[in-house]
């Protein structure tokens, strides 16, 4: 019986698989950083992983400064995070460049305290940090002990973008000394170009 004639179609498989495989890892990773489909979506919610630790995003950052909220709390199998001072920040890093933005914060405002969202823009004057308020597409009418959606968006083209990376505030003038607090769940990020389905 001849053991390299039936070895043969084996190794043949074997050799297409070595040549596919590092393509296949190619394709996965360029398509993970790129996104030729022109979307990416990234959800930070606060979570803890097993060990205890807040879960980390990519894309958004923590709100900084901590010293401006309190630790997450647990309520229903959600955690959430109370912002008791004025103003706090996130950073998205973009794995590349995108034509527009939106934003969907996941609040509950019990206060009906006015807040805005703005981004960092292209310097215009010596001033380091200008920024400009986006609309909110869900403005509150009432204070509610509901969670509710604000939803902001513009396009990238005016937005300070330096090492791929946007610079967003969060401001509330009256939240502070005011010993009242504005509870944020989650923060949704969508990236779109022109490609976008």
């Amino acid at each position: 019986m001849n053991l390299a004639k039936h070895t043969q179609p084996v190794l043949n498989l074997l050799r297409l698989v070595i040549w596919l495989l590092p393509l296949i890892i190619l394709y996965i990773l360029f398509y993970n950083q790129q996104k030729p489909s022109g979307y990416l979506e990234a959800i930070y919610n606060f979570q803890k992983n097993p060990l205890g630790l807040q879960e980390e995003s990519p894309i958004i950052s923590h709100l900084v400064p901590k010293s401006r909220l309190y630790p997450p709390k647990i309520e229903n199998n959600y955690q959430y995070q109370e912002w008791h001072s004025d103003p706090i920040y996130l950073d998205l890093k973009m794995p590349r460049v995108f034509e527009t933005i939106e934003i969907e914060i996941t609040h509950r405002n019990k206060y009906n305290i006015p807040f805005s969202f703005a981004y960092q823009k292209l310097a215009t004057t010596t001033l380091e940090w200008e920024w400009e308020d986006l609309p909110n597409a869900n403005p509150v009418q009432s204070p509610t002990i509901v969670w509710q959606k604000s939803t902001f968006s513009t396009k990238l083209q005016n937005v300070n973008i330096s090492n791929r990376k946007l610079r967003f505030r969060l401001s509330a003038p009256t939240l502070k000394n005011s010993h009242k607090t504005i509870d944020i769940k989650e923060i949704k990020v969508i990236f779109k170009d022109k490609y976008a389905k």
